[in-house]
C-alpha cells in the first residue's frame, strides 16, 4: 500500500478530499449509494501526485488558495464530470469530492436516461400535434396560425436529438448521493417525464420570483450590516445555490416542453443572480443562441463571462479559452468569419498551453477553425485543421468514435466543395461505416451520411447511385421527422439537383416545388432556405429554356435575400449573377452585363479577388464580350478567371480547362490559330485526365484542335 503523507509547509494548505463512485438512481427512485475508491491517482497542475488510501481519502498540499487538478486516474474508471480537470478550485475546509464510475455503468445510466427522456419528448410532440390538428379542424385557429405553431413544433423536433443527448448526459452524470431529499425528488420527477409534478414540488417552496426578490433584499442588507456579515453571507450562499437550482429546474421543465421563451427566462434569471459566475453566463448565452437565435444577446453573456474569467484566472486559463470558443461560435453563426476565426485561434492557443497538443478540447478548436476556413473557401487550410482534429481524436479514442466520424464527414464536405468527389466519397463512406457501428440504422446522423454520399455520387455523375443513397436518407428522415420537416425539404432539393444534372427539368422542378412548399409552411416567405429554393427553381426553368419563369423565381430569391441581409451581401450577388445568366440566354447582353457588374462589385467587397464566385463572374463577363465580338476584352476577363481558378481549384481542375477553352476560342476568332491551338491542347489534357477520352468535353476539344491545326496549314 502506498501511503499519502501530508507535510505541513509554510504557505501551503492541506486540502482534504476523497474519491468515490456516484450515487445512482434505481428504478424505484431510491438512491444506490456510491462507494469509496482506493488507489486513485490524483495529480495537481505542476506535477504533484497523490494516491487515495483504502477509504478513498487523499490530502493535497496546496501552495496557495487556488489549485487545478491536472489528472485523476484509476484503471477501469472514468470521471463522471470531465470538467473536474478544467476547474480552478479554491482551498476549502470542506472535502473535495471526486466522482468516478465504470464505463459500463456510465453507458447504462446514459442509455436509461436517453430512453426515458426520448419517450417523454415523443409523447409530448404527438400530443401537441394532435391538439394543433384538432384546433385546425374545429377552425379555432387560422391557417396562418396553424403554420406558425407547426413551425414551432418542428423547429424543436429538429433539436430533439441534441436535447436528449444534453439532458441524458446531465442526469447520467449526477452523483445522487450529493443531492438533498428535495433536489433528489425534483431530479427524479424530471428524469421520468413527470414535469407537472416536478413543477408543483418546486412551487411548494413558494413563488420563485418573490424568493429571488427577497434574496436581493437580503443581499443589499448584508452590505449595511457589517457585524452580521459572516452569518448572513453563509445564508446568502445557501440561498443562491438553492435559487439557482430551482431556476435551472424550472428552465429544464420548460425546455422539455419546447417553451423556449420561458426556459430562457429562467436560465437568464439564474445568470442574473450572480453575474460573476462564468459558467452561468456561458450557459445562458448558449441557450439564447441555440434556441432563440439571439446571437447578439449571447455575445453579451460571453463577453461578461470573459471579463470575469480574465479577472479571476488570467489569460492562460481554460475558462478564458471556453469564453473565446463560444464567442467564435456566435460570430460564426452571424456569418462574421473574420471575428469568429480570431476567437477560435485565441481558444486554440490557450488550449495548447493549458492541456497540451493532444487533448480533445484542442481537437475541437481545430475542427471549429476548419469549419470557418471551409466557409471562406480556403480549402487547404480547412483540410489541414480537420486532419489535425482527426489525428487527436483517433489517438485519444481510436477510429471508432463519433468525433472521428464527424471529422471524416467534414473532410468529405471540403473535398466536395473542391469537386474532388472521389476523395469526398472515401471520407463520407468512412463516416458512415463508423456511425453504423455506433448508432442505430435509423439515426439522423446515418441519414446525413447517406445524403452526403448521394450528393457525392451526383457530383461524380453516377446518378443511379446518387438516387439510391438520397432515397435511403429520405426514408430514414421521413420515419424520424415526418413529411413536413425542413430536413425533408433538403433531400427533395438534392434529388432535384440529380434530375437537373440528368437534364430532366420537369422532375427537378417537381422536387424543388415539394421542397419549397415545406419550407414556406415551416418558415414563411422570408427565410434563406426559401430564397435558395426560389433560386433552384429559377435555375431549372432557365435550363429548360423558360426564361420568363426563371427570371420570376430569381427575382423572388433576390427580394428575400435583400430583406434578410443587405444589398452588399454575397447571396444578393449570387442572385444578380443568376439573373445575368438568364438575360444572357435571352440575348439581352447589355442587361446581363449590368447584373454581372453588380454581382462582381459585391463579391469583391465580401469575398475578395481570389474566390470561385469572382472567377465565375469574370467568365460570364467574358462571354458577353465574346457575343459582342470584342474578343480582346473577353480574353482579358477569361485570363483573370484562369488566374483565380488555378490558385483556388488547382491547375488540373476542369474549371481551369473551361478557361483555357474559352481563351482558345477568343484567339481563334481573332485568327491567332497558334495561340488558339496551345490553349485548346491545355484544355483537352485537363478534360481527358478528369473525364476520360470519351467525355463530351474531351471530344469537343479534339474537334477544336483539329480545326485550329487545319487553319494553321
Amino acid at each position: 500500500m502506498i501511503l499519502c503523507v501530508s507535510i505541513a509547509v509554510f504557505g501551503q494548505n492541506a486540502q482534504v478530499g476523497y474519491v468515490k463512485t456516484k450515487g445512482r438512481l434505481a428504478a424505484n427512485g431510491n438512491v444506490i449509494a456510491g462507494t469509496r475508491l482506493s488507489g486513485t491517482s490524483v495529480v495537481m497542475k505542476g506535477g504533484k501526485s497523490y494516491i487515495s488510501n483504502s477509504n478513498g481519502d487523499f490530502t493535497l498540499s496546496v501552495p496557495n488558495s487556488k489549485f487545478i487538478l491536472q489528472n485523476v486516474e484509476k484503471k477501469g474508471y472514468v470521471l463522471t464530470d470531465p470538467d473536474v480537470l478544467s476547474k480552478q478550485y479554491a482551498y476549502s475546509k470542506n472535502p473535495l469530492v471526486v466522482v468516478m464510475e465504470t464505463p459500463d455503468n456510465q453507458k447504462e445510466d446514459l442509455l436509461s436516461a436517453q430512453k426515458k427522456i426520448r419517450s417523454r419528448l415523443e409523447l409530448q410532440l404527438q400530443e401537441k400535434e394532435s391538439e394543433l390538428e384538432a384546433l385546425k379542424e374545429q377552425q379555432k385557429i387560422s391557417q396562418e396560425e396553424y403554420r406558425a405553431k407547426l413551425n414551432e413544433i418542428y423547429t424543436q423536433k429538429e433539436k430533439e436529438e441534441r436535447l436528449i443527448k444534453e439532458m441524458a448526459e446531465k442526469y447520467a452524470s449526477i452523483d445522487y448521493d450529493a443531492l438533498d431529499e428535495f433536489s433528489l425528488q425534483v431530479s427524479s420527477l424530471i428524469l421520468n417525464g413527470e414535469l407537472s409534478q416536478a413543477d408543483s414540488l418546486l412551487n411548494t417552496k413558494g413563488d420563485l420570483a418573490s424568493a429571488i426578490s427577497d434574496f436581493h433584499v437580503m443581499k443589499d442588507a448584508n452590505a449595511q450590516m457589517q457585524k452580521e456579515l459572516d452569518k448572513r453571507k453563509a445564508v446568502e450562499q445557501y440561498s443562491l445555490s438553492d435559487l439557482a437550482e430551482r431556476c435551472i429546474s424550472k428552465h429544464e421543465i420548460h425546455k422539455l416542453q419546447y417553451q423556449n421563451d420561458s426556459a430562457a427566462y429562467y436560465i437568464e434569471m439564474r445568470a442574473a443572480l450572480d453575474t460573476t459566475n462564468v459558467q452561468w453566463q456561458i450557459e445562458a448565452g448558449r441557450f439564447v443562441s441555440d434556441y432563440l437565435a439571439d446571437y447578439k444577446k449571447a455575445i453579451r453573456y460571453y463577453q461578461s463571462a470573459l471579463k470575469t474569467a480574465l479577472q479571476h484566472y488570467g489569460e492562460q486559463d481554460e475558462n478564458v479559452a471556453w469564453c473565446y470558443n463560444n464567442l467564435g461560435i456566435a460570430y460564426e453563426q452571424m456569418g462574421d468569419y473574420t471575428q469568429s476565426l480570431q476567437y477560435y485561434q485565441k481558444a486554440l492557443a490557450i488550449g495548447k498551453s493549458v492541456f497540451g497538443k493532444n487533448h480533445t478540447n484542442v481537437a475541437a478548436c481545430y475542427n471549429n477553425i476548419g469549419m470557418v476556413y471551409g466557409y471562406i473557401a480556403e480549402y487547404d487550410k480547412a483540410l489541414e485543421y480537420h486532419t489535425q482534429a482527426l489525428e487527436i481524436w483517433t489517438e485519444l479514442y481510436g477510429e471508432i468514435c463519433v468525433d472521428a466520424a464527424k471529422s471524416y464527414n467534414n473532410i468529405g464536405l471540403i473535398y466536395s466543395l473542391q469537386k474532388d468527389y472521389a476523395s469526398a466519397l472515401e471520407f463520407h463512406q468512412l463516416a458512415l461505416k463508423i456511425r453504423l457501428l455506433i448508432l442505430d440504422e435509423s439515426h439522423p446522423d446515418v441519414a446525413a451520411c447517406y445524403g452526403n454520399i448521394g450528393d457525392t455520387y451526383n457530383g461524380l455523375g453516377d446518378y443511379v447511385k446518387a438516387m439510391e443513397y438520397l432515397q435511403k436518407a429520405l426514408d430514414i428522415k421521413l420515419k424520424v421527422y415526418g413529411e413536413n420537416h425542413p430536413t425533408i425539404a433538403t433531400v427533395y432539393n438534392n434529388i432535384g439537383s440529380v434530375y437537373i444534372n440528368q437534364g430532366d427539368y420537369d422532375n427537378a422542378i417537381e422536387y424543388y416545388d415539394k421542397a419549397l412548399t415545406i419550407l414556406l409552411a415551416v418558415f414563411g416567405e422570408n427565410h434563406p432556405y426559401v430564397a435558395t429554393s426560389y433560386s433552384n427553381i429559377g435555375y431549372a426553368y432557365k435550363n429548360q429554356g423558360n426564361y420568363l419563369e426563371a427570371i420570376e423565381y430569381y427575382k423572388k430569391a433576390l427580394g428575400v435575400r435583400k430583406i434578410l441581409g443587405s444589398e452588399n451581401h454575397a447571396d444578393v450577388a449570387t442572385s444578380y449573377n443568376d439573373l445575368g445568366n438568364t438575360l444572357y440566354k435571352q440575348g439581352k447582353y447589355a442587361e446581363a452585363m449590368q447584373h454581372y457588374k453588380m454581382a462582381l462589385k459585391i463579391f469583391l467587397s465580401t469575398k475578395g479577388e481570389k474566390c470561385a464566385e469572382v472567377a465565375n463572374v469574370y467568365v460570364n463577363m467574358g462571354s458577353v464580350y465574346t457575343k459582342e465580338d470584342d474578343y480582346a476584352q473577353s480574353m482579358t476577363y477569361y485570363k483573370k478567371a484562369l488566374s483565380i481558378r488555378e490558385d483556388v481549384d488547382g491547375e488540373n481542375n476542369p474549371s481551369v480547362a473551361e478557361c483555357y477553352k474559352k481563351i482558345g476560342f477568343a484567339y481563334f476568332y481573332m485568327e491567332d490559330y497558334a495561340q488558339a491551338l496551345t490553349n485548346f491542347r491545355k484544355s483537352h489534357d485537363i478534360y481527358q485526365s478528369a473525364y476520360g477520352e470519351d467525355s463530351m468535353d474531351t471530344r469537343m476539344l479534339v474537334t477544336a484542335i483539329e480545326l485550329a491545326e487545319s487553319n494553321l496549314k
